[in-house]
């Protein structure tokens, strides 16, 4: 065990100090990429097609408009995608901050806010030109429920479903 410690004092020694200026400047680069990661993945599970995880169905659904209620603006759903990606990381023992979580989600919070006032929209990770969409709305009410694909005569179609079918068939 004498040389693990001995190791790990190497190792906290190589590491900067907190207040250090390299350590804010990732801090910063974190949180900002674990804010879009998460606002993709919110829209990732509002917009699931016809995904299936061992033959069942996975329906949408729409974790911003649970949390924070319908309708929704663009705003409010950056918003709680900063709340989820900090307090993640807070969990996580990721967020090397010694201040209040909440002062940071406020603070990034504003700073989206202020980076979608200039009309900047971020995409794949590249800063474009965009609209400023904060106060616009976001989604009205919950996705809609996928229709499940036929899997060798597994699952029925609903009622009505024939008839929207080109051939007007049953199956």
């Amino acid at each position: 065990m004498g040389s693990l410690d001995n190791w790990l004092n190497k190792l906290e020694g190589r590491m900067p100090g907190p207040e250090d200026e390299s350590v804010a400047r990732w801090r910063t680069s974190v949180i900002f990429l674990e804010v879009l990661t998460e606002a993709s993945q919110l829209r990732t599970a509002r917009g699931m097609t016809n995904s299936y995880r061992g033959g069942k169905l996975i329906q949408p659904h729409d974790p911003v408009g649970e949390a924070v209620g319908y309708p929704y603006t663009h705003g409010e759903a950056r918003e709680f995608a900063v709340r989820r990606a900090i307090e993640r990381m807070a969990s996580e023992g990721r967020l090397l901050y010694d201040g209040d979580p909440e002062e940071l989600i406020a603070e990034w919070t504003e700073t989206f806010k202020d980076i979608d006032a200039r009309g900047v929209e971020i995409r794949e990770g590249k800063i474009m030109g965009g609209m400023a969409i904060w106060d616009e709305v976001s989604a009205t009410g919950p996705p809609e429920p996928l229709i499940p694909r036929r899997l060798g005569g597994g699952v029925p179609p609903p009622k009505g479903w024939a008839a929207a079918r080109d051939d007007g068939g049953e199956g």
